[in-house]
This record gives structure tokens, C-alpha cells and sequence, in this order.
């Protein structure tokens, strides 16, 4: 299903853009460095994504490794 995006935060001065609301379900409106990592590893893994919003979601996952 298509996903809205709510809010942008810029990753360089190009043009891409990163998403840094969730835009949908039980964490809807809240920042995706505040959601726990098992609901993030469930959407990935359950749900069909825009990729902007998986590239989010893997770069946050990959951040909390470190």
C-alpha cells in the first residue's frame, strides 16, 4: 500500500531526502529514532515499504549497532 510521507529531514544538501516520522500504525507521528527496534525489524520484514522509508529504517537499525 502506498505510505504518505509526514516529515523530511535532509541527509545531504542534494537531493535526497530521509524520512524521520513514522508515517503509519502504532508509532504514527513519532520520531523513528524513538521506536523500538524489534517494531522496525517487523516492518521490514512484514510490510512492503517505500524505499525511502526502508533506507530510514535500515540506516537507524545499523546506527543502534554501532
Amino acid at each position: 500500500f502506498p505510505v504518505t510521507i509526514c516529515s523530511y529531514k535532509e541527509l545531504d544538501s542534494n537531493t535526497e531526502k530521509f524520512i524521520e516520522f513514522m508515517p503509519f500504525g502504532k508509532y504514527r507521528d513519532e520520531k523513528l529514532v524513538n521506536i523500538p527496534a524489534d517494531y522496525l525489524v517487523y516492518c521490514l520484514n512484514n510490510m512492503t515499504l517505500q524505499p525511502t522509508l526502508e533506507k530510514a529504517i535500515r540506516k537507524i537499525l545499523d546506527d543502534r549497532k554501532r
